[in-house]
């Protein structure tokens, strides 16, 4: 197990620089788009070899250390959340602007897209799906049966367990879409998976943590502008997050809530 963590240790070092890559590119006048493109699929890969050694490493550790080790290793993941949908962010601004100064119909090359794999959680269903559905879901090029085999390829987890048992075929396409849909996309349970994020914010327990304080401040504002974006209000859940807020800041914080 040693020889795990060790090299989960390389990996998150990595992770690391590309945050800071990341935030450099994002905060340069000039964006390059192309190398923001390089270092999100960067993101992407390494998050994924990540998780494979994270999976691994749990299933070695006793019920007294599994809790201790499966805490931390969700609270790296939501760092790199974090950082992916900044990235996003800021690449579908770039395609925005790219797009109101080329209003045109001309055939033009089309930047890269880089879909996230989807696992099952709501919270991200619908930065998936848009995704999704612009790169390959709406592509009419592509048959039904290919577009079938994309989805496949970009579920895992509970998401692929939901559609086990359709073969693949034109029909079952569009059957698969609505199941997922229904799953994980509906509106009520995306919210409910917001709010419940929010019950649960992880405690920061020193005023001169800056980087537990940081994180709790980046988990908050995805969550709540995630929120108004599904037309739920601030002044609807302000009271619980409220308490929530004075339960897991330390006392020097509580000015200004």
């Amino acid at each position: 197990m040693e020889n795990l963590k060790s090299k989960r240790k390389v990996l998150r070092t990595a992770v690391s620089k590309l945050f800071t890559r990341i935030e450099n590119e994002i905060k340069n006048t000039n964006v390059n788009k192309c190398s923001l493109e390089e270092s999100l699929k960067l993101l992407t890969v390494k998050t994924e070899e990540l998780s494979k050694l994270d999976l691994q490493i749990e299933e070695l550790l006793d019920s007294d250390s599994f809790e201790a080790e499966f805490e931390a290793s969700q609270d790296y993941a939501e760092r790199i959340n974090v950082w992916q949908f900044r990235a996003e962010r800021k690449l579908n601004e770039l395609t925005g602007s790219s797009e109101s100064m080329n209003d045109s119909k001309q055939v033009v090359r089309l930047p890269k897209l880089t879909i996230p794999k989807f696992n099952g959680d709501s919270l991200y269903w619908n930065s998936f799906w848009n995704s999704f559905r612009v790169a390959i879901h709406n592509n009419t090029s592509l048959s039904k049966v290919e577009k079938f085999n994309y989805l496949r390829s970009y579920l895992s987890a509970n998401a692929l367990s939901a559609i086990e048992g359709f073969s693949i075929s034109d029909e079952n396409y569009d059957s698969v879409v609505e199941i997922l849909k229904n799953r994980f996309g509906r509106r009520d349970i995306i919210i409910h998976a917001h709010m419940n994020k929010l019950l649960n914010l992880a405690p920061v327990h020193r005023s001169d943590d800056i980087v537990k304080l940081r994180h709790l401040y980046d988990t908050l504002e995805i969550q709540v502008r995630s929120l108004k974006s599904l037309d739920v209000k601030p002044e609807a859940y302000s009271p619980i997050l409220i308490s929530v807020l004075l339960k897991i800041l330390p006392p020097r914080n509580y000015i200004g809530i």
